[in-house]
């Protein structure tokens, strides 16, 4: 009966909704199952948390359901979107992990957690320079010209 149920569902899919299950609470280290029906293949999931790095995305999902590895700390919240071929997209609630018996996935993840600031402000100043620089010159170029003229 899976098997037929996995034939059908290509073909539910096109008048069916494109639906994603309400995810379980995921708990560290311990892979975490994101499950949907509808939509056109292939999916990408989108692993949305609430410490840095803010977005993971896995693309080319071809199947209906996806394993996620929760490498985000207990207490810290996540919520996960589902995008098809086409664009349309569904982001679940959030969620809180739980503490898990094993941490050892977290070692990268909580040296970032410990200095969020310092992350995010590299990431955000190193983004702007590059267009910053070219800006000014114009604007003070402008003013010259008008006074001299």
């Amino acid at each position: 009966s899976m098997e037929s149920l996995a034939l059908a569902l290509p073909r539910a899919g096109i008048e069916e909704p494109f639906e994603v299950e309400p995810p379980r609470i995921p708990t560290e280290c311990e892979p975490t199952p994101i499950l949907w029906r509808g939509g056109t293949p292939p999916y990408t999931v989108t692993i949305i948390s609430s410490r840095p790095p803010p977005v993971t995305v896995f693309p080319d999902v071809d199947g209906i359901d996806f394993i996620w590895t929760a490498d985000v700390p207990a207490t810290f919240s996540v919520s996960f979107k589902v995008e098809d071929s086409t664009g349309v997209f569904v982001q679940t609630s959030d969620v809180t992990v739980r503490r898990g018996l094993d941490e050892s996935c977290l070692s990268s993840a909580t040296a970032s957690e410990s200095q969020p600031s310092d992350s995010s402000t590299l990431a955000s100043t190193s983004s702007p320079p590059p267009t910053a620089p070219p800006s000014p010159p114009i604007s003070s170029a402008s003013p010259e010209t008008s006074t001299t003229s």
